[in-house]
């Protein structure tokens, strides 16, 4: 659950626009900008493979009922802006690493304390306020 919540953040952070201080977020499936905290972390590959579940080229920011109610339908729509983000190379990486593996509790616990770092000094080291 830790490891979630910070590389969560994270990938809001590490994609978002600064305005007077606020981070905004451009979501991957309507190019919209949402403010961080109305956004998910929508991953491309579901978050059930945990090869990907913390890969960052996975994981971008997607608006909520996209995210929780229509991911499948719009499956298509974050393939084809993911492969404009990171090209078409990157995205069959990760669709050659789907499986179900299970991550152990320290594994999670060093996700969570990385991503928890990186964060924090992401916000340090660019102005942005916390949303949380």
């Amino acid at each position: 659950r830790e490891a979630d919540k910070w590389f969560s953040r994270f990938v809001r952070i590490s994609n978002c626009l600064v305005v007077d201080d606020e981070p905004y977020c451009k979501d991957i499936i309507t190019g919209k900008f949402y403010h961080a905290k109305h956004i998910d972390c929508g991953h491309y590959i579901s978050r059930a493979n945990m090869d990907t579940r913390y890969d960052i080229d996975n994981c971008w920011p997607q608006n909520r009922s996209s995210n929780r109610f229509r991911g499948e339908a719009d499956k298509a729509k974050f393939r084809k802006n993911l492969v404009r983000e990171i090209g078409e190379e990157r995205v069959q990486r990760l669709e050659q690493m789907k499986n179900t593996e299970k991550s152990g509790a320290q594994e999670l616990k060093a996700l969570a304390g990385y991503f928890k770092f990186k964060t924090n000094e992401y916000l340090n080291n660019n102005g942005i306020k916390k949303w949380w």
